[in-house]
């Protein structure tokens, strides 16, 4: 109840004390703020450090720090928009580096996990407002795409469910509304594309150390490979390249299912020479010369025949032995 009051009554600070019958609006100057409000973050973030745990259910801590967290964005943004639009990343930051270090210090200190893991993801997403006020967009998906890594890293550090789930919620989310942009950058398309193969890679390899069934995490990396990988070169190389950009595609996929011995790659090769071909058929046939065409046909019948021989032989001798 009391961090309620606390945010309420900052609030109608904020809006010029409509309550004292002045108009309904922004007060004229910033007043400090954005101070008392740090202030009112900082004291109420000592809620994790309280050691008398059988005073209170363990929900009410959870409740508070939530809680905290909701008011503490909805008036920092408020504020931001009322005073520092064209100045807002070094506020940012700060609340980033803040939570970041904070983090740590409850992971080492107090042996709640939910805790440490809710500051690291408000320090994540202060992170990438800050990225997002310096670079802007398109250019601030690479920084964000990176910044993806570092998170799943840190999920990893603290053996945190929490992070893990709600990086990859917010990387699918990014990457939509990048490919739904339409503002198409080859280097943010790479980096797309690695961090999703990375991160499938790292949950893959340290499942066991997330106490997660990451199976369909994975999944949504994959697939997000998959996609980011077809638009990608789409985009990067002339339009009579395309079908042999995705046929080489297909077959690093089937490169990458023989090394890591991943079924999942197998069927994105399968899928990709599925839409390479319909592409090749639909589209191609039609605009394309007939040098072109050819080039064209005989490397995905090469990619095609190949594996087919190969998985073919493959099957018989498992069925063998």
């Amino acid at each position: 109840m009391t961090i309620i009051l606390v945010y309420i009554s900052h609030m109608f600070w904020l809006l010029d004390n409509p309550l004292m019958g002045h108009p309904l609006g922004a007060v004229q100057s910033h007043q400090n703020n954005l101070l008392y409000l740090f202030a009112y973050g900082t004291i109420f973030s000592f809620v994790p450090m309280v050691k008398q745990t059988e005073l209170f259910p363990k929900s009410i801590y959870i409740t508070a720090i939530v809680l905290n967290g909701i008011s503490f964005s909805l008036l920092i943004m408020m504020i931001v928009i009322s005073f520092y639009m064209n100045n807002y990343v070094w506020i940012f930051s700060i609340i980033s580096l803040a939570c970041l270090v904070y983090s740590i210090f409850l992971k080492s200190r107090t042996g709640r996990i939910f805790d440490p893991s809710f500051y690291a993801c408000f320090s994540f997403m202060a992170m990438s407002v800050a990225i997002y006020g310096y670079s802007k967009l398109p250019g601030a998906y690479l920084l964000l795409s990176l910044q993806s890594l570092v998170v799943v890293s840190w999920a990893l550090w603290f053996r945190s469910r929490i992070i893990v789930v709600m990086n990859t919620i917010l990387f699918l989310g990014m990457m939509l509304v990048y490919l739904a942009s339409g503002q198409m950058l080859n280097k943010v398309n790479i980096a797309f594309a690695l961090t999703a193969f990375i991160s499938a890679r790292i949950l893959n390899w340290k499942k066991e150390r997330l106490t997660l069934q990451t199976y369909m995490l994975r999944n949504c990396y994959l697939v997000s490979l998959f996609f980011i990988v077809l638009f990608g070169l789409y985009h990067a190389v002339p339009a009579q390249y395309v079908t042999p950009s995705w046929t080489a595609a297909a077959l690093i996929y089937f490169i990458l299912s023989l090394v890591l011995k991943n079924i999942k790659y197998r069927w994105m090769a399968i899928i990709t020479l599925i839409v390479t071909a319909i592409y090749l058929f639909v589209v191609d046939l039609a605009h394309m010369e007939i040098g072109y065409r050819v080039i064209a046909f005989l490397f995905l019948a090469f990619i095609t025949l190949g594996a087919s021989l190969y998985f073919t032989k493959k099957i018989r001798k498992k069925a063998k032995s």
